[in-house]
């Protein structure tokens, strides 16, 4: 009896829980409300709650039993009001599968590899200067001896900023990914510094509203910081006249060809305070201009230190470390020039229970129907009331636009598991005839060669379910299933981060999520945009091919296989090529030379005369070749 009366008391209480929930539809929670009201009258309540528990045993005895990931979910709203909340139940044994990590453990990647900010130095750098038509072109050749000066700073200590004001030139509300990048340049900023008040503020040509409530919301999509002041920076002469420690600009996809534009804007031209640019796109060599100095004459020997004046001296370094008046420059990406990628922390430092996955984080999904859906996967269709869960391979199709004949890769490489196989599709649309193509048809029949029992093709959206195909290959007792599963609801950049950290096998369809794969750990990886287009151009495609080649050599000497190879890709690209080292040290260098000037001629003695002996030598020939000598 006492049971009985627990749980019409939980089923009423679920009904006023659910009327009081503000993320459903206003119909929705008066239906709550009155369902809540009625069951809770005594005997009236106690009769309805009894006929509905009759009919879920009727519906469980004599419907046919569920077989597919389908089924389950359909079943789940009604075994949750027969008193069998399932899904609580993965949830709670998911969460035991989360390992913890030691104090000192947590800045490592994934609590187990130290991040390594020097990893891509080399123990000696090769000014290599090479006879062109312009002499602008020394300054991208010396970027690597201007990237292996700035990470020095890191040893530096950390100075106390108290105004950090960082400005997004330009941004456009269609480009998603530069508000991405934009939002995790402001917390990175908060993070290293977070005594420090970061104001930031956005452009817009033509005089817009820049701070719009659309833009705020991409911001508060793509998580900033709730502690950083969103402001416009068109309002009256507010910035004109706010002081800071440092100044930040990010240009995302823009030009960065006239950095001072900014600088002008904001009559800031005269000031001491330091400028830190930050871009997507490569520096262009129109931002160094050294006609002043190929215009000397050299003096004696070539091989001895020139008879120049320290002035000349500490003018030429200054003109190859900074661009503009006090400006540096921080361009994002692989590559000499570049200074790494912008990763997300939370992926970064994320323990990974099985070394490059953890379904753990399916616990944490803020999209409670995406939730439902996917742990449903983990319950034995025959016995869902058994407390061992079925062992899944999750996989992850994200921002995919097209089927492609291609695509038969990755799902045949996920299909080599001999676990059931779970693959989520999100912000993604294939079109109607996707199934009908030759090669997903000939996917089908290798599935049932290779012993799997079900296939199931379902969409979610916003609690509703569509089946588009339940199809039984073979009646094998092993009874191991393939399943997708569209999402068709929009997936906030939390839940994406927890299917990132929850995969296997990831397919994006975009640069900026390749970079959210690596860095959340993965064995089996494609990027449609390779697929698609295959651009040798690309700077990511030419870096990944790269990285892989290094791969190749690692696993000749340790024998790796494939997935063991690519983790060691995820793992030393994330470890190596992390912004946040150059941002740091950027901060560091730009504050720490605006307070002591003298930086900056200690920092050209240490790299010895004969550099300058070098760099001098080269412009002057320039000159000469230019003038036909």
């Amino acid at each position: 009896m006492a049971s009985c009366l627990s749980a019409w008391f939980s089923i009423v209480r679920e009904h006023f829980y659910r009327a009081f929930d503000f993320s459903l539809p206003f119909c929705a929670r008066i239906t709550e409300f009155v369902l809540g009201v009625i069951k809770g009258i005594p005997v009236v309540g106690h009769i309805i709650v009894g006929i509905e528990w009759l009919v879920s045993r009727y519906l469980e005895s004599f419907v046919t039993k569920p077989t597919f990931v389908s089924d389950v979910v359909s079943l789940l709203k009604t075994e949750k009001v027969a008193g069998r909340d399932h899904i609580a139940r993965v949830v709670e044994t998911l969460k035991r599968q989360r390992v913890a990590v030691a104090p000192e453990d947590e800045d490592k990647v994934h609590g187990k590899i130290p991040v390594h900010p020097f990893g891509g130095i080399q123990p000696v750098e090769v000014l290599t200067l090479y006879p062109e038509v312009q002499d602008a072109t020394l300054g991208l050749a010396f970027s690597k001896i201007r990237n292996r000066v700035r990470q020095a700073y890191l040893q530096a200590p950390r100075p106390k900023l108290q105004k950090i004001y960082i400005i997004g030139n330009d941004m456009n509300p269609f480009e998603v990914d530069d508000f991405l990048h934009l939002a995790r340049l402001c917390n990175e900023t908060q993070r290293l510094y977070p005594d420090a008040t970061i104001s930031l503020y956005l452009t817009a040509s033509g005089g817009r509203n820049a701070m719009d409530k659309k833009n705020r919301k991409l911001l508060s999509d793509c998580e900033l910081n709730p502690k950083i002041a969103c402001l416009d920076f068109n309002q009256g002469d507010v910035v004109k006249q706010a002081t800071c420690d440092c100044w930040m600009v990010y240009h995302g996809e823009n030009d960065q060809g006239t950095l001072n534009q900014i600088q002008e804007e904001l009559e800031k031209s005269g000031e001491e305070t330091p400028w830190i640019h930050v871009g997507q796109k490569p520096l262009s060599q129109s931002l160094w201009d050294f006609s002043p100095f190929s215009s000397l004459e050299m003096k004696g020997d070539k091989e001895k230190a020139l008879e120049y004046s320290e002035l000349e001296k500490e003018q030429l370094y200054s003109r190859l470390v900074y661009v503009g008046e006090r400006s540096s420059v921080l361009s994002l990406g692989f590559g000499d020039s570049r200074s790494g990628i912008l990763m997300d922390p939370k992926r970064v430092h994320a323990p990974l229970s099985e070394g490059h996955y953890c379904h753990s984080y399916l616990a944490d999904l803020e999209n409670p129907g995406l939730q439902k859906t996917i742990l449903a996967a983990f319950l034995n269709p025959k016995e869902l009331s058994s407390t061992i869960l079925q062992p899944i391979s999750l996989n992850l199709i994200l921002n995919s636009k097209t089927y492609l004949r291609q695509h038969f890769g990755f799902f045949e490489r996920m299909s080599r598991s001999d676990r059931n196989v779970v693959v989520v599709v999100c912000d993604s649309w294939w079109g109607t005839d996707w199934k009908e193509e030759p090669s997903f048809q000939h996917f089908i029949m290798e599935l049932e060669c290779r012993g799997y029992s079900h296939f199931n093709i379902f969409a979610f959206r916003s609690n509703s379910m569509c089946v588009e195909e339940r199809r039984i290959l073979n009646e094998s007792s092993q009874e191991k299933a393939f399943t997708m599963i569209f999402c068709e609801d929009s997936v906030s950049q939390g839940d994406i981060r927890c299917l990132h950290l929850a995969s296997e096998g990831m397919l994006c369809g975009k640069e900026c999520y390749a970079v959210d794969v690596y860095t959340s750990g993965c064995a089996n990886f494609m990027m449609e945009e390779v697929l698609t287009l295959e651009r040798e151009s690309n700077l990511w495609n030419r870096k990944h091919g790269l990285w892989k080649r290094e791969v190749r050599k690692q696993k000749q000497e340790a024998a790796l296989d494939q997935d063991e190879s690519e983790i060691y890709v995820c793992n030393q690209l994330t470890a190596q090529q992390n912004f946040a080292c150059s941002l740091d040290a950027a901060i560091r260098q730009s504050i720490w030379r605006s307070r002591m000037p003298e930086l900056l001629s200690i920092e050209r003695r240490a790299l010895g005369e004969q550099l300058f002996t070098t760099v001098h030598h080269y412009l002057t020939t320039q000159k000469k070749i230019l003038r036909g000598i």
